[in-house]
């Protein structure tokens, strides 16, 4: 994927919506600044190539969400979350569902509206 690409992937979003790890996350945030991939890559002490697969994939993730985000069901499922959240239940998303992401991504979304 394209510089150009990733940066319009991560136009418009909250990039902590996403799933992966805190790390990741702030190497996107770190990508949206303007840092280069070697400047992000010196910082975490890994190689630039490997900087450029884990902005892909968050890239990646962030087109998947951009079209989740429109769907009413995922909406829903949000709300569901955020209720759950306000009501201090605990949410366990199974390991064997299909829809894992989805779930996942609705939860982060659920904890920032929260």
């Amino acid at each position: 994927m394209k510089k150009n690409e990733k940066i319009a992937a991560f136009e418009g979003i909250n990039t902590d919506v996403l799933t992966g790890n805190k790390k990741n996350k702030e190497m996107v945030k770190l990508f949206q600044q303007g840092m280069t991939y070697k400047e992000i890559a010196t910082r975490y002490g890994l190689s630039t190539s490997r900087i450029g697969q884990i902005l892909d994939r968050q890239a990646r993730r962030a087109i998947y969400y951009k079209n989740l985000a429109k769907d009413q069901e995922y909406q829903e499922l949000v709300d569901r979350y955020v209720g759950m959240l306000k009501r201090e239940e605990i949410i366990k998303i199974n390991k064997d569902r299909k829809d894992k992401i989805n779930h996942k991504m609705a939860v982060n979304e659920a904890r920032l509206r929260n």
